[in-house]
Formats: C-alpha cells, sequence, structure tokens
C-alpha cells in the first residue's frame, strides 16, 4: 500500500513541474503516510502445568519444562528457542531446532562437527540413549572426542511423523556436559506438543 502511495505523490508532484515555467521554482508540501496499526493480541497459549518453569513459546508448536536455574530465550534465526544452562564454569547455551533428514545421517554429521568418525548406519542405535517424550520416541547423545575432550556435545533428537525432528543440542567441555546430562534428559522428556 505504501509504494502505491508514494508513487501516486511522485507522480502528481512532477505533473505540476511539467505545468509550470522553466525557472520558477515550486514549493510542496507531501502528507507522510503513517503505517497501518496493527492490534496486539495477548498470547493464547497457556499451560495447565502450574511449575513457573514450563514455558510455553509464541510461534513455537512446543513446550517444555525447565529444569531449575534453566531459563529460554524466545525463537531467533532457525532456532525455535535457545535455552540458557547454568554451570560452574559458565553457561552454556542449547539450541532447540526442527530439521529433515535421518538418524544415522544427522548423529554423523554431529559426529563429524567435533572430529570423530562416522558410524556405519546399523551401529548408530547402539551408541544413542532411549528417551521417551509426548512427542515421540526420541534419542540422545553424548559425543566426546578424546583428542579434544573441551569440545564435546550433548543432543537430543526426536524423529516427527512429518519426516523432520526436533533437536536439543548443547557444546561444551565432556566434563560440564556430563554434569548437565541428568536434566538434560528430563528437559528432553518434557517435550511436548
Amino acid at each position: 500500500m505504501r509504494p502505491l502511495t508514494t508513487f501516486a505523490a511522485c507522480a502528481t508532484i512532477l505533473s505540476f513541474c511539467a505545468c509550470k515555467e522553466k525557472g520558477e521554482i515550486q514549493h510542496f508540501q507531501v502528507k507522510k503516510s503513517t503505517p497501518p496499526t496493527t492490534q496486539q493480541t495477548p498470547d493464547t497459549n497457556t499451560n495447565s502445568n502450574t511449575n513457573s518453569n514450563t514455558q510455553p513459546q509464541q510461534n513455537n508448536p512446543y513446550s517444555w519444562t525447565l529444569p531449575d536455574g534453566w531459563s529460554a530465550q524466545p525463537a531467533s534465526g532457525m532456532r525455535l528457542a535457545t535455552v540458557l544452562i547454568p554451570t560452574a564454569s559458565g553457561t552454556l547455551n542449547a539450541s532447540i531446532t526442527e530439521f529433515g533428514g535421518d538418524l544415522a545421517g544427522n548423529v554423523n554429521r554431529w559426529r563429524g562437527q567435533i572430529g570423530l568418525p562416522q558410524l556405519p548406519e546399523k551401529d548408530v542405535l547402539a551408541n544413542l540413549e532411549k528417551v521417551d517424550t509426548a512427542i515421540g520416541q526420541g534419542y540422545i547423545a553424548i559425543l566426546t572426542n578424546p583428542s579434544s575432550p573441551e569440545n564435546a556435545m550433548l543432543a537430543a533428537i526426536i524423529p516427527r511423523p512429518s519426516g523432520t525432528s526436533v533437536f536439543v543440542k548443547v557444546t561444551g567441555p565432556a566434563d560440564t556436559l556430563k554434569s548437565i546430562a541428568t536434566p538434560f534428559r528430563q528437559f528432553t522428556q518434557s517435550l511436548k506438543q
């Protein structure tokens, strides 16, 4: 709507300029258009769980219960949310995303990110922990490269019927990730739609 209004104003100004004598200075005032206002509506996404750590997310199909001390930031970019996890050595950032790809392909991609070799597809499940969630059965991987223990990964993958998967992924030192493995598992189990 705004480009059309601007175009009409410019066309009117040009038509006036073409009709006046050469050298005559003309002044025009064009009222600045204002963008349409949008009515803000309150978030209607409610959750019956009274735990203050339950986090329904605006424009996010999933909700969860955060372990004590954890906090969530809203969606940004390709992330559905970022979860901040305080630890003795600093705050870790876990990403929650949803993408496609098969289980073995995603796990082997993660392994490659920390310098581990790929596993044959038949061996991938044996290296994962099964976890039940309200959105389906998922898997948790703790990936540590012995030659680089400061660059480890704790990740969950929950395949969805649509062909996508929900991912929860956090990187950091192996010892720090091991210290949050239990609340990470509880957080993953709390995911629901």
